[in-house]
């Protein structure tokens, strides 16, 4: 009898994700129909916002990310103080803070990071770093 029970079980495990799955193509379905019915003002509109979403969601740790892709040996990076933001007008801002990582030698450097975020180009992010 406990099998019985746990095939009915499983047979509404079964359900349950063939309706979930149904519901998540529903849902896609609806959002790709209401975008293609968009005007050309509300599709920029719409782009700006995602523009603006991206610059202001762009957070130091992105641009940390991005210099530690430049380093010899990213796995050596250590963040060496707090990020700063000297400088934001609402379409490009700075980001800098100090940091440690090996040189060539094996020994460590310290130096500065400068994080570049301008909305151009749908949001840019451009890292450099600073000895």
């Amino acid at each position: 009898m406990k099998t019985n029970e746990v095939k009915i079980e499983n047979q509404g495990c079964l359900i349950a994700l063939v309706l979930l799955v149904a519901l998540a193509g529903l849902i896609g379905s609806i959002r790709s129909f209401q975008e293609q019915n968009l005007t050309p003002e509300q599709k920029a509109q719409k782009e700006k916002e995602k523009v603006n979403e991206g610059y202001s969601s762009t957070s130091q740790y992105s641009c940390e990310g991005n210099l530690k892709d430049k380093l010899r040996e990213p796995e050596s990076y250590v963040r060496d103080g707090d990020f700063t933001t000297p400088s934001d007008n609402g379409d490009k801002k700075i980001i800098t803070w100090k940091f440690r990582a090996k040189n060539g030698f094996g020994g460590y450097n310290a130096g500065i990071g400068m994080c570049y975020v301008g909305k151009e180009n749908g949001g840019t992010i451009k890292t450099e770093i600073v000895n």
